[in-house]
């Protein structure tokens, strides 16, 4: 079995969008897949992170990669009319975090020593109705990364377990992802098979990881 970077240094065309709910500052995994694959679209969703720590991304990313451009977006960038729109109306889902302190970044990177240019959306929302509002707005993503921290989205996983929201969504669009990038404590989907091992330590509390590709894909 090849190694994640193995595997990823020889798959490199692996498309072009990523999704990472529950994301927070863990920079370590788009380092990994915008430098590696061809990855160059990343959503991250999570609304525990602030802008303060999202504008500490360059640092993370390394000298190389240079900031060109930031700007704020609102929810109709989404063809949503308010940020309450990107959570459920459920008291469970608004118990952790709360839509009047949700925002949204674009940030556009470049690094002219690897010739690689991206773009990072950064959701300051709940992560599993933003899936939802992606997948509506076309936005189909190639890789998602599943780590269930702790509790998850703090009221449904991310991972197989409880009402599979998250799953459920991708399932019933016909837009499952092609590759998952999951945790060694989260249960990764049904219809995936694992292709690397668990290694490396990922996110803040550490976890390694292994890549899941879908069946027939």
């Amino acid at each position: 079995m090849k190694t994640t970077n193995e595997y990823l240094t020889s798959n490199e065309k692996i498309g072009s969008v990523l999704y990472y709910p529950g994301g927070g500052t863990d920079f370590k995994t788009l380092k990994l897949f915008v430098e590696k694959t061809s990855i160059n679209q990343v959503y991250y969703s999570d609304y525990s992170a602030n802008k303060l720590d999202i504008a500490n991304l360059v640092s993370k990313l390394g000298e190389d990669w240079t900031l060109i451009h930031q700007s704020d977006l609102i929810p109709k960038d989404f063809n949503q009319n308010k940020w309450s729109d990107f959570w459920y109306n459920l008291e469970s889902a608004v118990k952790h975090g709360q839509p009047e302190n949700a925002y949204a970044l674009k940030l556009n990177f470049k690094n002219d020593v690897l010739g690689k240019e991206f773009v990072l959306y950064y959701l300051g929302t709940e992560a599993i109705k933003t899936y939802h509002i992606l997948l509506n707005n076309d936005v189909k993503p190639d890789v998602i990364v599943l780590q269930d921290h702790g509790t998850g989205s703090n009221w449904s996983k991310f991972g197989i377990g409880g009402d599979e929201k998250m799953y459920g969504l991708g399932k019933v669009s016909a837009n499952l992802p092609p590759l998952l990038f999951v945790g060694k404590n989260t249960d990764p989907w049904y219809d995936y098979i694992q292709i690397t091992p668990f290694e490396g330590e990922y996110g803040s509390a550490g976890h390694p990881r292994a890549l899941f590709q879908k069946y027939n894909y």
